[in-house]
């Protein structure tokens, strides 16, 4: 199904670096936890939180549904008519 989505290619290729950002931070801090330190796991973990909750923001800002979605809530309006 296609999506609609409001907020233009720019706001998808930052999600899209988020995203990057946030699988090597979380990649990253995980390989730190594992090694014992924790003072450079923390920041990394930070930083892949920052980016995700970033990532959710962008995606709630720019209405993000797809067809079946608007679809549903058509019919949903019709019989409650």
């Amino acid at each position: 199904p296609r999506s609609n989505v409001s907020g233009g290619l720019a706001v998808q290729f930052g999600n899209w670096f988020l995203g990057c950002v946030l699988i090597y931070a979380f990649l990253f801090g995980i390989g730190y936890l594992v090694f014992g330190e924790m003072f450079k796991a923390g920041g990394f973990l930070i930083v892949g939180l920052i980016a995700g909750a970033a990532i959710v923001r962008n995606l709630q800002r720019a209405s993000w549904q797809s067809e079946n979605v608007e679809r549903v809530r058509g019919d949903e309006l019709q019989t409650s008519a």
